[in-house]
Protein backbone atom coordinates (compact mmCIF):
# COMPACT_ATOMS: atom_id res chain seq x y z
CA UNK A 1 0.00 0.00 0.00
CA UNK A 2 1.31 3.52 -0.95
CA UNK A 3 1.01 6.62 1.40
CA UNK A 4 -0.08 9.53 -0.01
CA UNK A 5 2.61 11.92 -1.83
CA UNK A 6 3.35 14.82 0.66
CA UNK A 7 1.79 17.07 -2.02
CA UNK A 8 -2.09 15.08 -2.45
CA UNK A 9 -1.84 15.57 1.51
CA UNK A 10 -1.00 19.56 1.24
CA UNK A 11 -4.08 19.71 -1.27
CA UNK A 12 -6.78 17.46 0.64
CA UNK A 13 -5.32 19.77 3.56
CA UNK A 14 -6.11 23.21 1.79
CA UNK A 15 -9.50 21.83 0.53
CA UNK A 16 -10.83 21.58 4.03
CA UNK A 17 -9.58 24.36 4.90
CA UNK A 18 -11.29 26.09 2.36
CA UNK A 19 -14.75 24.06 3.15
CA UNK A 20 -13.89 25.66 6.66
CA UNK A 21 -13.41 29.46 6.07
CA UNK A 22 -15.91 29.94 2.66
CA UNK A 23 -19.17 29.80 4.95
CA UNK A 24 -17.56 32.41 7.28
CA UNK A 25 -16.02 34.69 4.81
CA UNK A 26 -19.95 34.70 2.98
CA UNK A 27 -21.58 35.90 5.74
CA UNK A 28 -18.95 38.43 6.82
CA UNK A 29 -19.92 39.50 2.85
CA UNK A 30 -23.96 39.18 3.88
CA UNK A 31 -23.34 41.55 7.21
CA UNK A 32 -21.47 44.35 5.12
CA UNK A 33 -23.70 44.00 2.27
CA UNK A 34 -26.94 44.45 4.82
CA UNK A 35 -25.55 47.12 6.92
CA UNK A 36 -24.53 49.10 3.79
CA UNK A 37 -27.86 48.92 2.31
CA UNK A 38 -29.44 49.39 5.88
CA UNK A 39 -27.27 52.93 5.96
CA UNK A 40 -27.96 53.91 1.98
CA UNK A 41 -31.61 53.64 2.15
CA UNK A 42 -32.80 54.51 5.88
CA UNK A 43 -33.54 58.06 5.92
CA UNK A 44 -31.39 60.07 8.50
CA UNK A 45 -32.37 63.44 10.06
CA UNK A 46 -29.21 64.94 8.81
CA UNK A 47 -30.48 64.42 5.44
CA UNK A 48 -33.61 65.89 6.27
CA UNK A 49 -31.88 68.64 7.85
CA UNK A 50 -30.46 69.20 4.16
CA UNK A 51 -33.13 68.85 2.20
CA UNK A 52 -34.57 71.88 4.36
CA UNK A 53 -31.69 74.15 3.94
CA UNK A 54 -31.89 73.40 0.27
CA UNK A 55 -35.17 74.58 -0.28
CA UNK A 56 -34.69 77.49 2.28
CA UNK A 57 -31.70 78.40 0.13
CA UNK A 58 -33.48 78.01 -3.55
CA UNK A 59 -36.04 80.61 -1.65
CA UNK A 60 -33.18 83.30 -0.50
CA UNK A 61 -32.11 82.85 -4.46
CA UNK A 62 -35.36 83.60 -5.51
CA UNK A 63 -34.97 80.13 -7.44
CA UNK A 64 -39.00 79.41 -7.10
CA UNK A 65 -38.63 76.80 -9.93
CA UNK A 66 -35.89 74.87 -7.30
CA UNK A 67 -37.69 75.78 -4.52
CA UNK A 68 -41.18 74.00 -6.39
CA UNK A 69 -39.24 70.86 -7.28
CA UNK A 70 -37.84 70.22 -3.61
CA UNK A 71 -42.09 70.15 -2.68
CA UNK A 72 -43.37 66.65 -1.96
CA UNK A 73 -45.88 65.26 -4.72
CA UNK A 74 -49.11 66.10 -2.31
CA UNK A 75 -48.14 69.25 -2.25
CA UNK A 76 -47.09 69.68 -5.97
CA UNK A 77 -50.56 67.79 -6.96
CA UNK A 78 -52.36 70.82 -4.89
CA UNK A 79 -50.45 74.09 -6.52
CA UNK A 80 -48.74 75.02 -9.32
CA UNK A 81 -45.46 75.93 -9.78
CA UNK A 82 -46.57 79.29 -10.99
CA UNK A 83 -49.13 79.37 -7.69
CA UNK A 84 -46.04 78.85 -5.50
CA UNK A 85 -43.84 81.28 -6.69
CA UNK A 86 -46.50 83.35 -6.61
CA UNK A 87 -46.97 82.92 -2.85
CA UNK A 88 -43.39 82.77 -1.91
CA UNK A 89 -42.75 86.59 -3.89
CA UNK A 90 -46.18 87.86 -1.87
CA UNK A 91 -43.96 87.11 1.50
CA UNK A 92 -40.81 89.93 2.83
CA UNK A 93 -37.82 87.34 0.52
CA UNK A 94 -35.80 85.60 3.28
CA UNK A 95 -32.09 86.71 3.60
CA UNK A 96 -30.81 83.95 6.00
CA UNK A 97 -32.10 81.08 8.24
CA UNK A 98 -30.97 79.07 11.25
CA UNK A 99 -32.04 75.66 12.03
CA UNK A 100 -32.80 75.02 15.72
CA UNK A 101 -33.97 71.44 15.69
CA UNK A 102 -34.59 68.24 13.68
CA UNK A 103 -36.91 65.65 14.41
CA UNK A 104 -37.58 62.04 12.68
CA UNK A 105 -40.99 60.57 12.88
CA UNK A 106 -42.33 56.98 12.53
CA UNK A 107 -43.12 53.53 13.85
CA UNK A 108 -40.13 50.59 14.28
CA UNK A 109 -37.11 52.80 14.18
CA UNK A 110 -37.98 53.77 10.06
CA UNK A 111 -38.88 57.18 9.54
CA UNK A 112 -40.07 58.74 6.28
CA UNK A 113 -41.21 61.80 7.84
CA UNK A 114 -39.35 64.86 9.52
CA UNK A 115 -40.52 68.10 10.98
CA UNK A 116 -37.17 71.20 10.61
CA UNK A 117 -38.19 74.20 13.16
CA UNK A 118 -36.04 77.08 11.73
CA UNK A 119 -35.39 80.69 12.48
CA UNK A 120 -36.17 82.50 8.95
CA UNK A 121 -34.97 86.28 8.76
CA UNK A 122 -36.21 88.24 6.37
CA UNK A 123 -34.54 91.31 3.93
CA UNK A 124 -36.49 93.86 6.50
CA UNK A 125 -34.84 92.07 9.39
CA UNK A 126 -37.95 90.66 10.74
CA UNK A 127 -36.98 86.71 12.22
CA UNK A 128 -39.78 84.09 12.16
CA UNK A 129 -40.08 80.89 13.18
CA UNK A 130 -41.20 77.67 10.99
CA UNK A 131 -41.52 74.25 10.84
CA UNK A 132 -41.12 72.72 7.73
CA UNK A 133 -42.73 69.20 7.87
CA UNK A 134 -40.52 66.82 5.15
CA UNK A 135 -41.83 63.17 3.67
CA UNK A 136 -39.07 60.91 2.72
CA UNK A 137 -40.23 59.53 -1.03
CA UNK A 138 -38.74 58.40 -4.78
CA UNK A 139 -35.36 58.12 -1.95
CA UNK A 140 -35.30 61.81 -0.98
CA UNK A 141 -36.69 64.29 1.18
CA UNK A 142 -39.11 66.84 0.42
CA UNK A 143 -41.03 69.65 1.94
CA UNK A 144 -44.78 68.60 2.70
CA UNK A 145 -47.71 71.14 3.56
CA UNK A 146 -48.25 74.50 2.84
CA UNK A 147 -44.71 75.97 2.70
CA UNK A 148 -45.68 79.76 3.47
CA UNK A 149 -47.47 78.69 6.52
CA UNK A 150 -45.74 79.81 9.60
CA UNK A 151 -46.56 77.58 12.67
CA UNK A 152 -45.03 80.14 15.14
CA UNK A 153 -45.08 83.49 16.03
CA UNK A 154 -43.45 86.33 14.47
CA UNK A 155 -40.01 87.39 16.93
CA UNK A 156 -39.07 90.86 16.35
Amino acid sequence: MSTPSRRSRHRRDRGAAALLVAPLVVEGCAAVLAFGALTLFVPSADAARGAALGYLGALERADYRAGYDRLCVRTQEALTGEQFADAARSRPRPRGHRVLRTALHGLGGVSHEASVEVEVVDAGGATERQVLDLRYEGGAWKVCGDPNRVRAPVIR
